[in-house]
């Protein structure tokens, strides 16, 4: 069995909750990137993605330079341990429509898996 760490994204870059939406903007272009794992004090505390990002900078009048990412920060990523299978987690993400999952060990971001990953695999098949 094909596990996560095999296919997923290593040390993924992430951010802390204190982080600036001017920050995380320059990041999400800088790296082409849609997703990034939120931390607090080392920990995962949610994900954020670029859609989120962008719709607030579009929606509010806010400073980009002082607003924090910490009122968009999706609370509740659907995380997975390393040794996960990887056909039974693209079947979750495909029937819960899940884009991206964090891969933690012991508390700690390891990995990401996202759709672009599993579209990769499906790629080297064909």
């Amino acid at each position: 069995m094909q596990t996560i760490r095999e296919v997923m994204t290593t040390v993924p870059l992430t951010v802390d909750e204190s982080t600036s939406l001017a920050t995380v903007e320059r990041l999400f272009s800088r790296y082409q990137m849609r997703h990034l794992p939120v931390t607090h004090q080392g920990n995962l505390s949610g994900i954020l993605f670029a859609r989120d990002v962008e719709a607030v900078l579009k929606l509010h009048n806010v400073s980009h330079e002082e607003q924090t990412i910490a009122l968009i920060v999706n609370r509740h990523p659907r995380q997975v341990a390393p040794n996960v299978g990887v056909k039974d987690l693209i079947q979750e993400m495909a029937q819960k429509k899940i884009e991206a999952v964090v891969v933690v060990d012991g508390g700690k971001v390891i990995g990401i898996f996202t759709v672009i990953d599993a579209l990769h695999m499906l790629e080297g098949l064909l």
